[in-house]
């Protein structure tokens, strides 16, 4: 059996790494999510199971934010346009 110490002279890159790691395997998880989400409300927009009118705020609760989102104009109320 064989045991000792390591002198670890790069622990600061390293720690770096590790922060690193955490943070991408977080944003992954958030993606994934997101991606979930958003094929719900595709495949629910596709088979007409939104109700015409439904409140903004129930489509946020919901399927959560949108990631993206463009304004439409030429109407007297602005309107913001499913992009899938």
């Amino acid at each position: 059996m064989v045991a000792g110490c390591v002198i670890i002279t790069n622990w600061q890159e390293l720690s770096t790494l590790k922060t690193l790691v955490a943070s991408q395997r977080e944003i992954e998880k958030d993606l994934a999510e997101k991606e979930t989400l958003f094929y719900q409300l595709k495949k629910n927009i596709q088979n007409n199971r939104l109700r015409k009118g439904i409140a903004q705020r129930a489509i946020l609760v919901r399927y959560g934010e949108p990631v993206l989102s463009k304004k439409t104009k030429g109407r007297k109320i602005a309107q913001e346009v499913f992009l899938g």
